[in-house]
């Protein structure tokens, strides 16, 4: 600090402790008087400084009006990529304030004058990442009286990146499930898809951050295989990071012949360790473990089963995931029509070899199932509505005798059947 003292009278500096004075030093001579306080924190705090003269006999003065030392506050927007930089107008100069230099160096240069400025305020930008900037203020006096600050640093950073792994996709119901993993950086996902074949993708939803799975009920799940991926948005709002990527299974199925289906399917191929096999499930059971992405059913010995013949396919993630998931993805489900049939015997003998007269169905639905016999004056004298059970020739607890007898069937398909067997004894 400077000031100007009369001839013969001493000067006292005076520092404001937050509650009074304290007497920093005194100092004795006329003329242009400076002192330095080695012990100052101007660096943390504003601090107070005013002046006391005596003359020679003694007499002391009023204590002069405080003058403040300067106190930037430097902020990084780091999202922005500017500094905010203000700092508390001086006060109590003697004369007029001209203005304040706002003085600057980046990256280790030279300090230059960024700009003369009437305001206590300024934002500076066109920073890049990793800039590293200082600044202090100098105030300038109408009289040529200056103050100056302490010199305040910081790092224009970037917003941290945030991390992301897309787990899986997979078909369930009528929708596409996806799921992920993230770190607490992310402050929200775009979920991004397009159909496997295409080039360009399109955004479907934007989400919180605390959601780490996305239900797409837009999905033609039946005819279409489509690939996801999911982006990361940082701290600042921007689209930082995308995802890996995650392709849905499209199975399709066709009839090959009578008794065979033919299965085909894309690969999954989006895990980083690959798929360890896929399970082919008829009817929701499993009748198949393989690896490669085509099947042939043979179901000639499953004519008990009624058509038509749903399938799925799921894919089976192999061992050694960074992230110790082993997951799953299902394909849609495509179902195949067999062309059901019902063999009835025109004969039986309840003492030989074919003792109960029934019908064998094959790929035929047993709902609404019924079997009625009749004999030759209408009389029913059999009737269940279970596939498994047929009429041993008996009515009443009687054998019935031999002869021509009538047949009716229904099943759900099947309406009203009619026929006739011969009882043979």
């Amino acid at each position: 600090m400077s000031w100007n003292a009369a001839n013969n009278y001493s000067s006292t500096v005076w520092q404001f402790n937050g509650s009074g004075w304290d007497s920093l030093t005194t100092i004795i001579g006329s003329g242009a008087q400076s002192f330095i306080n080695n012990n100052s924190n101007a660096n943390t705090t504003i601090e107070a400084y005013a002046i006391t003269v005596a003359d020679s006999c003694g007499n002391v003065s009023v204590i002069s009006l405080q003058q403040n030392t300067l106190l930037p506050q430097l902020v990084a927007d780091n999202c922005l990529g500017e500094i905010n930089l203000s700092w508390q107008p001086y006060i109590n100069l003697p004369s007029a304030i001209s203005g304040y230099e706002i003085w600057q160096s980046i990256n280790g240069n030279n300090f230059s004058l960024y700009n003369f400025s009437s305001n206590t305020n300024e934002t500076i930008d066109g920073f890049n990442t990793g800039d590293s900037v200082c600044y202090f203020i100098r105030m300038i006096g109408a009289n040529g009286a200056t103050s100056t600050s302490p010199v305040f640093c910081t790092t224009i950073l970037k917003a941290e990146e945030p991390t992301i792994y897309l787990r899986y996709a997979t078909v369930e119901d009528n929708y596409v499930k996806i799921v992920w993993v993230s770190d607490t950086i992310a402050k929200g996902f775009k979920i991004l898809r397009k159909e496997r074949n295409n080039l360009q993708f399109d955004t479907l939803a934007t989400l919180a951050e605390t959601q780490l799975n996305y239900t797409d009920i837009t999905a033609e799940i039946n005819s279409k295989s489509y690939e996801y991926k999911v982006i990361a948005i940082d701290s600042c709002g921007n689209d930082r990071t995308l995802s890996n990527s995650a392709i849905t299974i499209l199975l399709e199925a066709e009839k090959n012949d009578l008794f065979s289906s033919l299965l085909k399917w894309n690969e999954y191929s989006e895990w980083p360790t690959g798929v360890e096999n896929y399970i082919v499930r008829r009817q929701g059971e499993e009748i198949e473990t393989l690896q490669n992405n085509a099947y042939v059913d043979y179901y000639e010995d499953a004519y008990h089963i009624p058509s038509p013949f749903c399938y799925r396919v799921t894919a089976i993630e192999n061992t050694g995931n960074l992230f110790n998931f082993k997951d799953h993805s299902n394909s849609n489900i495509v179902c195949v029509e067999i062309e059901g049939n019902i063999f009835i015997p025109n004969a039986f003998t309840p003492s030989g070899l074919n003792p109960v007269f029934k019908p064998v169905s094959s790929f035929l639905s047993h709902d609404s199932y019924s079997f009625a016999i009749y004999n030759r004056w209408g009389e029913r004298v059999f009737f269940t509505t279970d596939p498994q059970s047929g009429w041993d020739g008996t009515y009443k607890g009687v054998k019935s005798p031999a002869g021509i007898y009538i047949y009716q069937i229904n099943t759900e398909k099947i309406r009203n059947k009619k026929g006739v067997v011969s009882l043979v004894r």
